[in-house]
């Protein structure tokens, strides 16, 4: 099932939200439950079960950077501490997968969600003048925090003549999108900020001169991946651009060899 979560936080001291604001009746027939997040605030999500620790919760796929073991279902004392000490940055170091992270700053209190660099799972922001909220679909906007849904022309345009360009407006009138590796914490300012860029591994320290060792380290971390996306799954298929079929099961996470199952046969593709 896909991830699916709700924020809600109130901006000042004044426009606390509380939980009572939403009926239990709508939560459940969204398939979402509330999660205590603390005062001033209130997190509705929906299955699977998120990761959840003093000071966070991590919705989405959450995975160990360089260890096996398949998805990180909870995080120890220490991980936990360093994760809301660096307001996310360590799950950006230390951590990889799809998740959407929602933190509470062990001092100021401020909210702080932080989305994967490449995640899949997206977070949506509607700021109004009390409050801040982020979810994974406009459903949920609409369902409980009483988006009406219009489209912006201006951000219609911007995306037709600049089509390689990702903007943070998107075509829906007052709806914003956090992008990969971006972090917005939620008070007066409501402050959005990247913590993640691809610069960092494209300087001429990171650079690898060696064009065989650069295509084994890119194989090598194609299969790692696999591996470890593999590893809760008894079979599975994963559908490649190109037309390449690629099964893999419980052979990948064991250290065999996926199957490649090239399709050579419908003359109209590039199966080849």
């Amino acid at each position: 099932m896909r991830p699916r979560f709700f924020l809600s936080v109130g901006r000042r001291q004044s426009d606390a939200v509380e939980i009572s604001d939403y009926e239990g009746s709508r939560l459940a027939a969204l398939g979402m439950t509330a999660l205590d997040v603390g005062p001033g605030a209130f997190l509705a999500i929906g299955a699977p079960a998120p990761v959840v620790f003093p000071g966070g919760v991590i919705v989405g796929e959450l995975y160990r950077r360089g260890g096996g073991g398949g998805v990180v279902r909870t995080v120890s004392e220490r991980e936990a501490e360093l994760i809301t000490r660096s307001e996310g940055q360590e799950l950006i170091d230390a951590f990889w997968g799809s998740y959407v992270a929602i933190l509470r700053h062990p001092h100021t209190g401020a909210l702080r969600v932080v989305r994967a660099p490449f995640g899949h799972l997206p977070c949506y922001v509607v700021t109004y003048a009390d409050a801040v909220t982020a979810a994974s679909d406009t459903s949920l906007l609409v369902a409980l925090a009483e988006y009406h849904p219009s489209l912006d022309w201006t951000a219609i345009a911007w995306h037709l003549a600049i089509r390689d360009l990702r903007f943070p407006r998107t075509c829906l009138a007052g709806i914003e999108e956090l992008h990969g590796g971006e972090a917005l914490t939620i008070d007066l300012a409501a402050k959005r900020e990247s913590i993640w860029s691809p610069w960092k591994f494209a300087n001429n320290r990171e650079r690898i001169r060696d064009e065989g060792a650069a295509v084994e380290t890119v194989r090598q971390a194609v299969m790692s991946t696999l591996r470890v996306h593999a590893f809760d799954e008894a079979s599975s298929i994963l559908l490649l651009s190109g037309g390449i079929d690629l099964d893999r099961g419980r052979g990948a996470q064991r250290g065999g060899s996926p199957l490649w199952m090239p399709d050579a046969h419908d003359a109209r593709s590039d199966r080849r």
